[in-house]
């Protein structure tokens, strides 16, 4: 991925096509009951009904 935004694959958004979507830093995206954060530190996807989530950046992974 190109430093300053992080990608998003399709497959995680449960389309077919292998193209990733950019969210660049500072954005939100919501899929269904997820809401995935971009920031320089990492991105953050929660899920808005259980409220379990992850936190993922290139050096660390945290869930919760």
């Amino acid at each position: 991925p190109r430093r300053g935004r992080v990608l998003l694959d399709e497959s995680f958004r449960g389309g077919g096509s292998s193209s990733p979507q950019v969210v660049e830093y500072g954005q939100s995206v919501t899929y269904g009951s997820w809401v995935c954060s971009s920031e320089e530190t990492g991105m953050t996807c929660r899920n808005t009904e259980t409220g379990h989530g992850v936190f993922l950046s290139s050096g660390r992974y945290e869930a919760f």
